[in-house]
């Protein structure tokens, strides 16, 4: 086996010479399908694998995001106290200059309980 071809959504978008590969060029908000087959140094290709489904991400921040995992959770929360009542910017969501308990307030409105138990 000399190297693999990955296809996304049904047309082939590159190839690898490992089990790696990093796409590029996507777009925010979108649903994918990938797949790949393997190829040997004569030319001869494996039929294609199994799908897996990937989606992007908007790209839009969410407000309480500390830690920048798309969702706002127990570890968010986690963080702000680690840097409660200094000048922490990340942490800081009403820009006051300190984390303190509006920025808890702010965070609140995103929190999600049941991302913490993944």
């Amino acid at each position: 086996m000399a190297g693999y071809k990955v296809y996304r959504n049904g047309s082939q978008v590159g190839t690898s010479v490992s089990t790696s590969y990093s796409d590029t060029n996507l777009s925010a908000n979108t649903s994918y399908i990938y797949t790949i087959s393997a190829y040997d140094a004569a030319g001869n290709n494996s039929s294609q694998s199994t799908s897996a489904s990937a989606t992007t991400f908007s790209g839009i921040p969410v407000p309480g995001d500390i830690n920048m995992d798309h969702i706002v959770n127990a570890l968010d929360y986690s963080i702000m106290n680690t840097h409660w009542f200094q000048n922490y910017p990340p942490a800081d969501l009403n820009s006051d200059g300190l984390v303190n308990s509006l920025d808890f307030f702010g965070a609140r409105e995103k929190f999600t309980a049941s991302a913490f138990q993944e």
